[in-house]
């Protein structure tokens, strides 16, 4: 087996992991063939046997396998937890977070919303709160590329849009609850005026997708309902943004 072809230095190496892999998660390449009792060569040598890319993406890819197993992880941080744990906490919820993610997400309907920016005259978002920072990130990042999109968070100014639309115009709705009641109403307006429409939400049933044509999800947050700010949320959509530009 595999185990008979690694040389004494890089079974210990393994052995450590096993045994220790919190600890890896904190070290480098040297700190881990310190404390395993081998060298750096060994180490290297130990992930490019076993095919496991370089140190940086095994320790991605162990965080998420411990955050997994982990009940502790899904806890949300407490004033007691110190630097290291708190540290620990935010990288297991990011990494679940953005790998559910894309587990989540539907290729056709990616390409569906790419092949509907791209021919539209306009694109109009309307995100609240948090979620007008997404509008924002889309707005920056579609701008460069030379599509002409705007982005609102007031209702009242967004309905007019709707009322003078073209065919061609686009409208793209964000909430991460899909339950903000502007955002949902200004989709039915818009639904009911028959234009084309986009919603970014988590997964799951919710009112904002049920009133657009393609809908583009994100797994459910991990953050306790307490956070002030909704981290992972943001980053989940941040990296739905990314996918699709």
């Amino acid at each position: 087996g595999l185990g008979d072809e690694l040389t004494p230095a890089e079974h210990r190496v393994a052995s450590y992991i096993i045994d220790y892999p919190e600890l890896v998660l904190k070290q480098n390449v040297s700190q881990l063939a310190h404390a395993s009792g081998s060298s750096p060569a060994s180490v290297i040598r130990f992930f490019k046997r076993l095919e496991l890319g370089n140190f940086a993406q095994f320790k991605i890819e162990l965080s998420f396998e411990l955050a997994k197993k982990s009940h502790q992880s899904a806890r949300d941080i407490t004033p007691h937890d110190d630097y290291e744990l708190v540290k620990q906490k935010l990288l297991d919820h990011s990494i679940q977070a953005l790998y559910r993610t894309g587990d989540t997400l539907i290729e056709k309907t990616v390409m569906a919303v790419v092949e509907q920016i791209h021919k539209a005259d306009h694109v109009y978002l309307l995100g609240i709160g948090a979620s007008y920072l997404v509008a924002e990130n889309i707005v920056q990042k579609w701008s460069r590329a030379g599509v002409t999109m705007q982005m609102y968070q007031e209702l009242n100014v967004f309905l007019p849009l709707i009322e003078t639309a073209g065919p061609r115009d686009l409208f793209w709705f964000i909430s991460n609850s899909g339950q903000t009641p502007e955002v949902v109403w200004a989709a039915k307006a818009a639904k009911k005026h028959g234009l084309p429409t986009i919603s970014l939400t988590k997964a799951g049933e919710n009112e904002l997708a049920r009133q657009t044509r393609w809908q583009l999800h994100t797994s459910n947050p991990i953050e306790a309902e307490v956070r002030s700010a909704a981290t992972n949320s943001l980053l989940s959509q941040f990296l739905v943004i990314d996918i699709i530009y």
